[in-house]
């Protein structure tokens, strides 16, 4: 049986063509799909999806990108949530510093003169601080909840590998987790080899360096949790 373990059905892009998804699905093989939360909204709509179609199984967090948004009391719904039993995780939550205000200020090119240039990035570096401090409660607040439920966590981490596993490491014995996305190499996925999996990005045209982290670390993966990488002509994996 095939799962595909992550996908977005709530988008709106699937409205009007959910029922034809899956039967495509079906008739590739994918027995059942998990659609992922990645607010508040998107995590009813994901339960909703899953109390409709028996082959949809919910998970159900706060992406990073949207845990300074999200109202302060978020973890209470999250909590009441995980008890439906068609809720099978905890996420999409994590770390992602790649639109840090810093990060568009630098792919930014300003006219502005030294003294204000040097004041934006002032500015740029507290909301820097701020946002990641949001992300990092709000992912701490996720852990402690799959923790709780007993059920595994779907971790989004993007440009922030060093702080995203100095956190798991505090949860590594009461957690299972899946990294998505994979986006390093060989010498970070040996640390979390238990944890890991690859998705589409190893159909990037630059990401050389992930499908050999893939290719190096599948045997292990097979030994450690019996799961399977199925490369197809074109490099797409599937991990069932």
């Amino acid at each position: 049986m095939l799962i595909d373990t992550h996908a977005h059905l709530d988008f709106p892009e699937f409205a009007e063509d959910l029922d034809h998804v899956l039967l495509r699905a079906k008739q590739a093989g994918v027995e059942r799909i998990i659609t992922i939360g990645t607010s508040l909204e998107s995590s009813r709509k994901a339960v909703h999806l899953a109390e409709r179609y028996p082959q949809i199984y919910a998970s159900v967090g706060i992406h990073p990108n949207s845990a300074s948004q999200e109202r302060e009391d978020f973890l209470s719904e999250l909590e009441e949530m995980v008890k439906h039993p068609k809720v099978v995780a905890v996420g999409e939550t994590g770390l992602d510093y790649y639109r840090l205000a810093s990060r568009q200020e630098e792919s930014e090119v300003s006219e502005a003169t030294f003294g204000a240039a040097s004041f934006t990035t002032i500015e740029n570096e507290i909301r820097d601080e701020a946002e990641m401090a949001a992300q990092s409660a709000a992912f701490e607040q996720h852990l402690e909840l799959a923790a709780a439920a007993r059920i595994s966590v779907v971790i989004h981490q993007r440009d922030s590998w060093e702080d995203t596993i100095e956190v798991l490491r505090k949860y590594s014995t009461r957690v299972r987790a899946v990294i998505h996305c994979f986006d390093a190499g060989l010498a970070q996925a040996q640390e979390v080899v238990d944890l890991v999996s690859f998705t589409g990005i190893v159909t990037f045209e630059n990401a050389s360096e992930v499908r050999e982290a893939a290719k190096s670390v599948s045997e292990s993966l097979n030994c450690r949790t019996q799961s399977r990488l199925l490369w197809n002509p074109q490099g797409l994996q599937i991990i069932f």
